[in-house]
């Protein structure tokens, strides 16, 4: 941490207030929503990409060994 933020913590200390049980169940929601949301989107985009290559490949193959 800089000298100019510890100064400022020192001279106004409720401009710094320690989280609070609040202010982490709160961090927690948001990051685990957020997490969610990303890891749900690459699994529809990951089902999306497999969906195309076994169109684009795995189906021509077929007809060639038909």
């Amino acid at each position: 941490m800089s000298e100019d933020t510890e100064y400022l913590r020192r001279v106004y200390p409720e401009n710094f207030p320690s989280p609070t049980l609040i202010d982490w169940v709160m961090a927690v929601l948001v990051f685990s929503l957020i997490f969610l949301t990303v890891r749900l989107h690459l699994q529809k985009k990951i089902s999306f990409v497999n969906n195309v290559l076994n169109i684009q490949i795995f189906k021509p193959r077929n007809k060639e060994h038909a």
